[in-house]
């Protein structure tokens, strides 16, 4: 599903709103090296918490602060992983497929391509 995120946009089929995200907190997010990390950790797969922050060699409060940016954007979705033996942990699933920013006579725009339903 592809959503370009500007403000004022519709979603064609239903004229809703769509979620939207500034392209200038898109650029600020993947500036910082903390967030891409996450980024790159979380494309394959969804992992914990801890598993981000062994794999970014990040501290927890860096790790929690990056990932709230993330999901706040909307960028980064969670769910809960239940383990056989009844443990739980809520894990973190990146939410789109490609984000491009373009800089046209109305300023930035991005579009963020989803695989989302």
């Amino acid at each position: 599903m592809a959503q370009t995120h500007h403000p004022q946009t519709a979603d064609r089929a239903t004229g809703a709103p769509e979620e939207t995200i500034k392209a200038t907190e898109l650029v600020a997010l993947l500036d910082d090296d903390h967030a891409r990390e996450i980024i790159t950790a979380i494309t394959d797969e969804a992992k914990s918490a801890r598993e981000i922050v062994r794999e970014c060699n990040s501290s927890r409060p860096t790790v929690y602060r990056r990932l709230n940016r993330l999901q706040e954007a909307g960028l980064v979705t969670t769910e809960m992983r239940y383990d056989s033996d009844g443990h739980h942990c809520k894990t973190f699933r990146l939410r789109y497929d490609s984000a491009s920013i373009r800089l046209g006579t109305d300023g930035l725009c991005c579009t963020v391509e989803t695989s989302d339903a």
